[in-house]
Formats: C-alpha cells, structure tokens, sequence
C-alpha cells in the first residue's frame, strides 16, 4: 500500500473522525483528504511530479501535516529538515535533495530565503504574510491536480536527514513499503486501537514524529499537534484533547512527571506510553507508571534493528484493578524476565 493510499482509506473508512488538531483549528479525516488533495494541486502547478523533493522547514503543525499527505497523493517526496538548521545547513540540504519547492513560516525564514538565494527553488510561506517572491501556502489550495503518474511501493515516499553530528547531514530514503510497514508495526506494538488520539510533539522530521502521524491515520487517530514543546503545554494538551497515547524521548518523559502542574491535571485519559531514543532507567520507568498508570509501557527504540545479538529490553506495563506491575523482558540470546510491583 502506498502512503496515500493510507489516508483515502482512513477518510472513506471513518471520515468524520478527527485527524489533526492544532490549536483551535481542526480537520477530520474527511477534509483531510480534501485538503491534501487541493494542496497536491498547487505543487503540481509549480512544478511537482513523482519523486521530486519538496523541503519541508515547518514545525508540528496542521500545515507541514497537510503538505505531508498532499505529496504523498502526488507521489512527490517531502524532505522534512530541522527548523533549527542555520542556513548554511539549509542550503546544504536544499541542494543535497535537489527539492524543487521549499516550504518555510516565520521561524524558519531566514535561513531558508538565504539558502535558495541564486536558485530556481520555488517558495513557499506559511503564515499571515508571505515575503516578496514567495507564494503563500494557502494559495497553493485550489483543485485537485490531475491524475498523478501512478505510484508504487517501491517508490519514495520520505527522504529523511541526520541531525549531522558527526559530518554533513545524510538523507535517508523510505520508500511507501518501508513506510507503510513502519505505521503499521507502531500500532502494532503498541498495542494502539480505533481512534486513538496522540500528542504530535515529536518533531515531523524524525523517525519518530513521523510513525506518530502515520500510525494515527492506519487507526483514524487524531495528531494533536505542539509545535513548542513544554511540560506545561503538554499537559494542558492531555487535559483538553484527552490524549490516549503518548509517544516520547525519555527526556520529556522526566520533565512531564517532574512538571508541578502534573499533580493538578487530569491525565486519565492516558493508557499507552511508549519511548525511544534513548534508554530509560528504572527510575523514571517507575515514576511513568505511577502518574499515568498505563495499560501499556513499550521500548519501541530497537524495532527496526534485526539482528538478534543486540541488546534490547521492551517494558510492558500491565494494569491491573490491583497489584499492577511492570514486566521488563531482557534479551540477548536468552529471556529474563523480571517484575516490579507499582505502588
């Protein structure tokens, strides 16, 4: 199945659930569809055809959300970047993609207008005033472009690049098999069903950020956006959107139990955690437990590795009406299990 495909069948299946939020603005997965579909149009009109890139400098919000899917109805090949990128980094990246179109909004202006500075690169702002020889992105809404060549799984669905810690940035390419099975093996292990609703805080040009937003359309999910992480803000996203699933890098997991509004906001709703990008210790394992006490706790940082020589440890928590626990499976060529009683 291809990614677009995906979301036509998410919005003929249930097209009246929510699929993105941002803010006070929402869309279902009806409109969704609509949406994208008549974005898909205006990058037509500029230029996009299958397998051409489109940069992507926009934080969690509904447009980069929009712009995502419409490439995928197009058979183009969105190549999201760091919004903190300077603009030599930009500049590297908007020629090391070859993208035909760039898409920017305030926060990302400077480096991007300095980076296609010299180029044919169209632009593309997001945003309430688009600069001088830019388009604005909601002029590219108009009708659906024509029928696109068709596109096959083996195509290109995402070309993502390394933060380039250690040299340039690589980018690395997913084709619509590769990121079809990835939505699919995220629900999947964990543990996600019908409507679950997510916070999309992970940044959308990460691994994770994106088997967020493509996980939620396989299960007509809804991705909260917080384009500007807080604990705070975090919290009064669970609050007012009842979140079920929250996907997060340790880190963020230690600042949301740590958070002094925890204590005074309802995360009830709250019953799937799972984390990767790093380990998690026992400590916070625990401290996780105990505030959002979920139905499910998963390791999903060694998911796509396939050797078995590695060590992976997957947490599972199992709720129970008392004595819940956590069960931490250890592998490395043999299974330990170990359990720890949540008070």
């Amino acid at each position: 199945m291809t990614l677009g495909e995906l979301l036509a069948r998410a919005a003929l299946r249930r097209p009246e659930a929510a699929a993105v939020v941002d803010g006070d603005r929402q869309l279902t997965y009806a409109e969704l569809d609509r949406r994208a579909a008549g974005v898909a149009g205006g990058l037509a009109r500029l230029g996009v055809g299958t397998r051409d890139r489109v940069l992507i400098a926009l934080k969690n919000r509904l447009e980069h959300v929009v712009a995502y899917w419409a490439l995928q109805k197009l058979g183009g090949v969105p190549s999201p970047v760091n919004f903190r990128f300077a603009a030599g980094e930009m500049k590297y990246v908007l020629d090391d993609s070859g993208a035909r179109v760039a898409l920017f909004e305030e926060s990302t202006a400077a480096a991007v207008l300095e980076a296609a500075r010299g180029t044919s690169v169209r632009l593309v702002c997001v945003g309430e005033e688009a600069p001088a020889n830019t388009i604005a992105f909601d002029d590219l809404l108009g009708n659906p472009a024509p029928a696109p060549e068709p596109v096959a799984e083996s195509d290109l669905s995402l070309l993502l690049y390394t933060s380039g810690t250690t040299g340039r940035p690589k980018g690395v390419p997913r084709t619509h098999k590769n990121h079809y099975a990835g939505a699919v093996a995220h629900v999947i292990q964990c543990g996600y069903a019908w409507g679950e609703r997510t916070l999309g805080v992970m940044p959308l040009y990460h691994t994770m950020g994106i088997h967020s937003l493509t996980s939620m359309a396989a299960v007509n999910g809804c991705f909260v956006c917080q384009p500007d992480w807080s604990p705070a803000g975090a919290l009064r996203l669970i609050a007012r959107e009842r979140l079920t699933a929250l996907y997060l890098i340790p880190t963020l997991f230690h600042e949301l139990v740590h958070a002094p509004e925890l204590s005074r906001t309802d995360v009830a709703s709250v019953k799937k955690l799972a984390y990767a990008g790093a380990p998690m210790l026992v400590p916070l394992t625990e401290a996780c437990a105990k505030a959002f006490r979920p139905d499910a706790f998963v390791n999903a940082r060694n998911k796509a590795r396939p050797s078995s020589s590695f060590l992976a440890v997957v947490v599972i928590v199992i709720s129970m009406p008392r004595n819940a626990s956590i069960l931490s499976y250890s592998i490395s060529g043999k299974m330990i299990c170990s359990r720890t009683p949540i008070l």
